[in-house]
């Protein structure tokens, strides 16, 4: 397996259809194996082989998710929603793919719990990948104080904005008022950043815009809410 392992990545193949690969291959020798043992004994194989056929029928009746899974397993790995390494939320479950496997794909969460689920439960269901695209929103709604002027609520915003680390410049980063509620109104700004740098952005746009003192500070108030491509994380 580890020369099939070295062959693939000298041919640049991607990681996840090598593992993928490797796991079909190390199945297959394994039947052939226990075969050619039986036969060695002098055990009919013919016949042996038709029996596993037969099994292999009655448990893919008994079991059709598990040959669900399979195909389900292969279209991934060919289609390529995502690969190893990418972090993306499947099936209810936000981590980072570990491995797409023949049966099921293993994720580790953003607290560090591994997860497999299995691969038609996630061809089945929407896909979100946050890492394909080279880079994500940041959306962080403010509630303005009561006789806040808009334009310089607007104004110390872009300036904070403008200022946190590794935001990117284009596209430019963005100030909305909201509409009003309770009698209160609110902005909402946007920056963008690389995938890398999301959860350093973010934390730092909370940090300058809840915890400065001073006058500038009193202006607004802080709720948050994440976004990449539209969509709530």
């Amino acid at each position: 397996m580890r020369l099939l392992t070295r062959s693939l990545e000298k041919q640049k193949v991607d990681t996840t259809h090598i593992r993928y690969i490797v796991s079909g291959v190390t199945v297959l020798l394994k039947v052939i194996l226990i075969v050619s043992m039986l036969g060695y004994f002098g055990i009919e194989t013919t016949s042996f082989a038709a029996i596993i056929a037969a099994i292999g029928i009655a448990i893919g009746a008994a079991w059709g998710g598990l040959l669900a899974n399979l195909a389900a397993g292969a279209f991934l790995v060919f289609l390529k929603p995502f690969k190893i390494g990418h972090l993306i939320s499947a099936a209810g479950v936000l981590g980072t793919v570990k491995e797409v496997g023949l049966f099921v794909t293993t994720l580790d969460t953003l607290d560090n719990v591994r997860t497999y689920i299995g691969n038609n439960k996630i061809f089945s269901d929407n896909i979100q990948n946050f890492t394909i695209n080279p880079f994500r929103r940041v959306d962080l709604p403010a509630q303005l104080s009561h006789g806040t002027d808009h334009n310089t609520a607007i104004k110390l915003l872009k300036e904070r904005l403008a200022k946190i680390p590794n935001v990117l410049s284009e596209p430019l980063p963005d100030v909305e008022i909201l509409p009003v509620q309770s009698c209160r109104s609110g902005a909402s700004s946007s920056a963008c950043c690389h995938n890398d740098h999301y959860w350093q952005v973010i934390s730092t746009q909370t940090d300058s815009f809840v915890n400065r003192s001073g006058k500038r500070a009193s202006l607004f108030q802080n709720s948050i809410s994440s976004c990449a491509t539209g969509s709530k994380l």
